[in-house]
Formats: structure tokens, sequence, C-alpha cells
């Protein structure tokens, strides 16, 4: 059941055609994840971007090429704005069979055709940004492998809570005893990124989900800190909450107070149980420590959602943010 207690209630309603008009959701990116499985050409996403108020998008790593040829010539014509793009984007055509677009090819690879193959579609994605006039890139870490998956772990986490504790600990253990190889390579990784960039566009790490995955809180401090004084921070709402209901961190802000200066942008979505990428409203994520960071003009805004609401909803949501980030 939606709960709008996080944000005011609207006082009153525009019709779409003025929505339309009048550029209205200017603040709110909106990610074309809420597109994913829709089978939508790149025009259809702009058109219907455009239909329910929305003035910039953020790529998904769910755009292929041909949508994002599309989604370009729509942005050369101003009918849309391009805030960022998801690395890896446009997707790979080689994704392996057993990995997610999110993961097809890491950063953190111990195999080194792997990880140089990652570092290529990075720059890749990165001068795709500075082709559609985007300035931001969010970037995953990598991972350190372990025997222990998501999937395992969020399962025995609704269902069995005892047994749940004692497979994390076995994690932390074992993520703890394999990650250095790891982590030097996501470094390494992000040398070779950072020194093949278009100086326009920024790229930042982004907080995760799952333990395994790269950083925790002590690498992110760590990768920050090279050298690299234009690499900055990507938090994720729903992330952090996960990490949270879990235990691998004792607050989900503990991320954003510890590089709020370096933050570039915040992917807002709600997380209910294991299940995340929710519109804000649809779970139980407490969102109150993300405000003062919502309204700062250097941090960009993006509904990170999946495509289970109706438009109209979240167009109620968008206004609502305007509202909010406007100070109304």
């Amino acid at each position: 059941m939606y709960n709008s207690n996080w944000l005011q209630n609207m006082s009153g309603k525009k019709s779409r055609e003025d929505r339309v008009n009048d550029k209205r959701i200017e603040e709110l990116s909106l990610s074309t994840a809420y597109f994913t499985g829709c089978g939508y050409t790149g025009n259809q996403i702009v058109d219907i971007l455009n239909e329910m108020g929305f003035a910039k998008t953020e790529l998904s790593v769910h755009i292929d090429k041909n949508n994002f040829r599309e989604i370009l010539k729509r942005a050369e014509s101003n009918d849309i704005k391009v805030s960022g793009l998801h690395s890896i984007c446009p997707k790979p055509e080689n994704t392996p069979a057993n990995r997610s677009l999110f993961s097809s090819f890491r950063i953190s690879a111990l195999d080194e055709e792997e990880r140089k193959t990652a570092v290529k579609y990075i720059v890749d994605t990165c001068r795709r940004a500075n082709e559609v006039g985007a300035k931001d890139v969010i970037l995953h870490a990598g991972e350190v492998e372990t025997s222990i998956t998501y999937e395992k772990l969020a399962n025995l986490y609704i269902r069995n809570k005892k047994e749940f504790q004692r497979e994390k600990i076995k994690l932390i253990k074992e993520r703890e005893a394999r990650r250095e190889k790891y982590i030097q390579n996501s470094m390494r990784s992000i040398e070779d990124i950072m020194n093949n960039i278009p100086s326009e566009v920024r790229i930042s790490i982004e907080t995760r989900s799952f333990h395994s995955e790269i950083p925790t809180v002590e690498e992110f401090d760590f990768l920050l800190n090279r050298g690299f004084s234009e690499l900055g921070y990507w938090h994720d709402a729903g992330h952090a909450s996960l990490q949270e209901k879990m235990g691998f961190v004792d607050s989900a802000d503990v991320y954003i107070k510890e590089f709020g200066s370096r933050t570039r942008g915040i992917h807002i979505h709600d997380t209910c149980g294991t299940e995340d990428h929710l519109l804000p409203g649809y779970g139980n994520t407490d969102f109150s420590y993300l405000l003062p960071y919502l309204k700062k003009d250097s941090i960009t805004n993006v509904l990170e959602i999946n495509n289970r609401f109706e438009k109209e909803e979240v167009i109620k949501f968008a206004e609502e943010f305007e509202k909010i980030r406007r100070g109304d």
C-alpha cells in the first residue's frame, strides 16, 4: 500500500497538456530502468518521458545501441536532456550468459582479459555520455568473488534469520580473506579509466547492495583518495537501506555522511524486505536523512524504479518531490 508520509501531499494537479508545455519536472531525472522489459524504442521512451513531464533522464544499462542512437538524436533536438549514463551503456552485445547487465564485465576481475574489456566498455560509456551531453557516469567498482550469492542470503534473511546470521558471518570472513587482489584490480582499472575519459564527464562510484560487492565504506575511502580528485561518490538510497537491514552497516546514512563532499548524485528508490527499486511510498525506507542532500544544486537526483508502477503514480511522486526540492 502506498504511504505518502515522506512526501508532502499535492495541493493541485496540472493537466497532462500543461505538464508537457511548461517542462514541469526539472529537478528529478527518471532512469530508463523504468522502461526495462517494455520493448520500447528510444524514440518511444523519449515520447513517454515528455508525456509524463520529465525534462531529464538517466540512461540505464538496459539501453542498447539502437535505443542510444535514437535518444541521442532527440537530445540533439532538445526533446530531452540526458543527466547521466549508468555504465555499461549502451549494453554490451556479448554479455556472458551467467551474468547480469550490472556485472557483465567487472573492473575487479582477476582474469586480465575481462578486466581490460570492462575498462574499454566504461571508457566508451564516458565518451557516449559526452556525445549525448550528459555530465555523469555511474560506475560499479566490481566485487570480491565468494561462495555465497545475494539471492541465497536475501532468501535466508526473509525465511530463516538464524541461518542468515551464520551465512552472513561466513560471507564476511570469506570476503575479508579474498578481497586484496580484487580491490587492487579495481584501483588499477579506475586509474586506466580516469586517464582515458573526456574531461567534461564526471565518473562516480555507486553504493552497492551486497557485501561481496566493492566498495565497503573503508574501501570507498581508499578508492576516492588515490589521487583522482575528480572521482566522485554516487549514493544509492535503496542499496544503502538494504545494507542497513542486513546489518552490514550500522545506518544507511553512513556513506553519504562520510563522502557528502564528493557526492555527485543520488539514486532514489524504496525497499521492502530485500526488494528494491520501488517507487517511494511502497516500502519502508527512511529517507529523512537525505533531505539536506536532495536540495543541493550540486547533486543530481534520479528516480530509479522498476516498471511496476503506473505513470500517474510516478508523476504524482515527481511533482511532490519538486515541491520539496524547491522548498514549497
